[in-house]
This record gives structure tokens, C-alpha cells and sequence, in this order.
């Protein structure tokens, strides 16, 4: 059976939408990023995780509670906490614009950020 003009038309569809998510993720991974801390909304510390060569190690203590959070090229991740669930530390290495980690005994967020401030990354992402 040859295939008819409208299934060559939607393989062709298929290809170019799955190259573009392919390269558009393949851009996302090279842009410069950064991790913010924030404690009751307020942005306490920020590191860019772009080019970092050395792990950083910041501890936050609110509360009565303490996060210890690691920075390392280009992730970023709640160590250890010495709250009772330790959510914010199973929410593991945060890469990507938008992903965050949360402790509400230390009101407490992780959140990695696009240099550029792009919004569409953490949306796409």
C-alpha cells in the first residue's frame, strides 16, 4: 500500500515539532542559571550555578530549624534539615529554571532561576 499525501504531511509534522523540542531543550541546558534562597519571601542569598567550580554550602537556620543547602555547577540541592519531614531534602538536585524546594518549618525556598530572567524556561522546562 503507498502511503497517501496526508500521512507523509503528518510525519513530516512530527519530525520538525520533535526537532524543535530537541534543540529548545538542547539550548535551555546552556543558559546561565542561578539558585535563590528565599525566607519569608525575602531573597536572603543568590549563586549562579553557571561556570561554578567549587561547591558551595549555605545553612539557614529559622525558627528553631536549620536547611543546609549545597550549590554546584549548575545544580542545586537541600543537603540536610532538621525538621521532622525533610520534604525540601527529597526534592533532590534542582537544574532547571523554575524547580524549587520548600520547607515551610523554616519558610524556606530554593528556587533556580534564568540569568536572563526568562520566564518561558520554567514554564517549557
Amino acid at each position: 500500500m503507498c502511503p497517501k499525501i496526508g500521512d507523509i504531511l503528518i510525519l513530516i509534522a512530527v519530525l520538525l515539532i520533535g526537532g524543535a523540542a530537541f534543540f529548545a531543550s538542547f539550548g535551555a541546558s546552556s543558559q546561565d542559571i542561578s539558585a535563590v534562597i528565599y525566607v519569608d519571601g525575602v531573597k536572603k542569598h543568590k549563586v549562579s550555578l553557571s561556570g561554578l567550580e567549587m561547591p558551595i554550602s549555605i545553612t539557614v537556620s529559622e525558627n528553631g530549624f536549620e536547611n543546609t543547602v549545597i550549590f554546584e555547577n549548575r545544580r542545586a540541592r537541600v543537603e540536610s534539615a532538621t525538621c521532622p519531614d525533610k520534604t525540601c531534602v527529597h526534592s533532590g538536585w534542582l537544574t532547571k529554571p523554575g524547580q524549587s524546594a520548600v520547607c515551610l518549618k523554616t519558610r524556606m525556598i530554593l528556587r533556580i532561576e534564568s540569568e536572563s530572567g526568562d520566564l518561558l524556561d520554567a514554564v517549557s522546562g
